[in-house]
């Protein structure tokens, strides 16, 4: 029997190390090599960040991770935390 997807919240997730971070949650390396995911990745609302956002959804569609069952790309916190099973919180203001 197949378990059920959890789904994971990462703020920050267009930042550098979000970018780096997102290949282990899919992959299986942080929740196990048989726990599918759905990721709900947050950064902040502004048309640069989520058009970069976006592109790491694609680049991780690309990837044809198995464990990843859905990707949502938001700058609503609401939107994001709505049903998360854990949360990943990162980023800062580069310096």
């Amino acid at each position: 029997m197949s378990k059920a997807p959890i789904t994971i919240c990462v703020t920050g997730a267009a930042g550098q190390i979000g970018y780096a971070l997102l290949p282990h949650l899919c992959s299986g390396k942080t929740f196990g090599p048989d726990q599918p995911i759905k990721l709900h990745l947050l950064d902040l609302p502004i048309d640069g960040v989520q058009t970069a956002l976006n592109g790491v959804k694609l680049e991780l569609e690309d990837a044809t991770y198995p464990l990843l069952k859905g990707c949502v790309c938001t700058g609503d916190e609401k939107v994001a935390f709505a049903g998360a099973d854990a949360v990943i919180m990162l980023g800062a203001f580069p310096r």
